[in-house]
């Protein structure tokens, strides 16, 4: 016998093995979802040794993640799904969770230990049955060939024909950490509803509960919608903000150290995302938006911000446009986040500074000091940080600038 079929006679074995073990515990009819993992997971690491599984503890109903990150060698390459043996997963693929899976992980298997349903980009790409429920009645029975084939061209693809894309523009990287943060808000307002029952109770919370008090300080009536939103908005748009200023791979434990301490509200939300405070149904997505910021060419997206016209802006303040416009675009339209290019606010300021000299007798325009300026929707400063401009040169221009600095 080649060398070759003893490699298929050993693989067919591990199906059959699978086969046994799910049988001897369908048999006892008190088998359930969770009892069955580990039969999946030593079946499909006995297929190859480079292909690793971690299984999740099993959540509060409505806060779950995927049951299991699936590695291959140390890189993670996606998640899968499991339900109770026999469940209908048509049914499940219509369900509000595995929608929301689907709409934010690019690779996922979803099974009821017989059917497995590989999910690429949204897409069931694969969908094969190696054996019906009827089949576990039989202990003769065995798998065939084909179907055994079939399971191995999904297991494979999922596990070695997959990477995160490379991502090199900001419109790229804004869709796929949008994707990450609208599962993060859903998961976070369900958290943050579970935090305030046990708070009323006097048990502990999570660092959600933390964000939640804080923001109220603030905001003295922010409802949890609006909460979550800005806990979905913050840690993906802070990761974002210390993977600009990290040059190396990003992860939980060190995205704090690169949070500007200018930005002192952000940087101790970060100071939590690595601790015992984070709960395990936020951390997996938290890691998955920096996967996605470890695979992006951040010096590609920075540059093409700069290629707007935007070279002298803060690309962190710029990239929020492309964000806002992939995670919430009704959102974007009703705060007015727009960005407008620096020739039209130039030429806004500076026929300001003319009417207010010629029209309102300020013979030192915006300089004058009875002008008061006021930009309710301040957006990225654009107009305030020329208006500042040219009131210094026209305090330096008439011998008035003082102080000010000659350069």
């Amino acid at each position: 016998m080649s060398a070759i079929d003893n490699k298929a006679t050993e693989r067919n074995q591990r199906f059959q093995e699978y086969f046994k073990e799910l049988r001897a515990k369908y048999l006892t009819k008190d088998s359930t979802e969770l009892t069955l993992r580990t039969p999946l997971e030593n079946f499909l690491k006995s297929l190859n040794k480079d292909y690793g599984l971690v299984q999740e503890p099993k959540r509060i109903a409505g806060l779950g993640a995927p049951d299991f990150k699936a590695y291959k060698k140390t890189i993670k390459i996606g998640y899968i799904e499991t339900k109770d043996l026999g469940k209908n997963l048509d049914e499940e693929l219509k369900s509000e969770q595995l929608e929301k899976y689907m709409k934010s992980i690019d690779n996922l298997i979803l099974t009821n230990y017989t059917r497995f349903i590989l999910i690429r980009d949204s897409v069931p790409l694969f969908d094969y049955s190696i054996f019906n429920l009827s089949d576990l009645e039989n202990s003769r029975f065995v798998i065939h060939n084909d179907k055994i084939q079939q399971m191995m061209d999904l297991i494979e693809t999922f596990f070695d024909k997959y990477n995160l894309q490379n991502i090199r523009s900001a419109a790229e990287l804004s869709l796929e950490l949008s994707k990450r943060a609208k599962l993060l808000k859903v998961l976070a307002e369900k958290q943050l509803e579970e935090d305030i029952e046990k708070a009323n109770k006097n048990q502990p919370t999570s660092s959600v509960y933390d964000f939640y008090e804080g923001v109220k300080e603030l905001i003295k009536d922010i409802n949890i919608d609006d909460c979550a939103d800005a806990y979905a908005e913050t840690i993906t748009y802070g990761l974002f903000l210390a993977k600009m200023n990290d040059s190396q791979p990003l992860n939980r434990a060190s995205a704090a150290a690169y949070i500007p301490r200018s930005i002192g509200v952000i940087k101790r939300i970060f100071m939590n995302i690595s601790g015992d405070s984070l709960p395990s149904n936020l951390s997996w997505l938290i890691d998955e938006i920096i996967d996605v910021l470890n695979a992006s060419n951040m010096e590609d997206v920075l540059s093409e911000i700069d290629s707007r016209g935007k070279k002298d802006k803060d690309p962190f303040t710029f990239f929020y446009e492309d964000f806002l416009a992939a995670y919430d675009p009704l959102k974007k339209k009703h705060l007015g986040v727009f960005y407008t290019p620096r020739p039209v606010v130039s030429f806004i300021v500076n026929s300001i500074h003319q009417i207010l000299k010629n029209d309102f007798g300020k013979i030192n325009g915006f300089a004058d000091d009875s002008v008061t300026v006021l930009d309710p929707a301040i957006g990225t400063g654009t107009f305030l940080w020329l208006i500042y401009i040219l009131t210094l040169s026209e305090l330096k221009n008439k011998g008035l600038g003082g102080l000010i600095s000659k350069k």
